[in-house]
């Protein structure tokens, strides 16, 4: 649990995303799934790295199985014995023998200033597309009555 919460920190705090015990519980549970793989690299019983995410199918093609990275993180002080490298081979073996056809990585824009998508591209792995995000919690009170009235009815239907 520290370790992803030292990922969070690093790379998705900084958008207001929030950090929740009970959730990033919840989430380890998932990644241990059956559905979901979870790879963590141990020093003296300690966990200073780890790479996780879904293995599923596309959502538009179901014959094509992809895994969709969701974490992949290495203690900083650990970065230079290329532990994430070693993961990533060890995962992408993995996947080759489960019968996984796709590999989804994320490359964070706070994150390695942009080392880690060359490194992704060097393996050749191609860039798919750009994540945004924008926060609407700002946007709450400004919320017109028509605006509120749609909403409802989309979530109902």
């Amino acid at each position: 649990l520290p370790l992803i919460k030292s990922f969070h920190d690093e790379s998705l705090g900084a958008f207001g995303l929030g950090w929740d015990e009970y959730s990033a519980k919840k989430a380890i549970a998932m990644f241990q799934s059956h559905h979901v793989n979870l790879v963590v690299e141990l020093d003296d019983q300690n966990i200073i790295g780890v790479i996780a995410g879904v293995i599923c199918p596309y959502h538009l093609n179901f014959s094509v199985i992809v895994f969709q990275e969701a974490i992949w993180y290495v203690e900083p002080k650990y970065r230079s014995l290329k532990l994430g490298v070693k993961l990533l081979d060890m995962l992408e073996k993995y996947c080759e023998s489960v019968g996984v056809h796709r590999m989804l990585m994320l490359s964070l824009v706070n994150s390695g200033n942009g080392k880690v998508g060359a490194f992704l591209e060097h393996r050749g792995y191609q860039p798919l597309e750009n994540h945004f995000i924008k926060n609407l919690e700002q946007m709450s009170n400004s919320v017109s009555l028509l605006e509120r009235t749609l909403l409802k009815a989309y979530k109902t239907y």
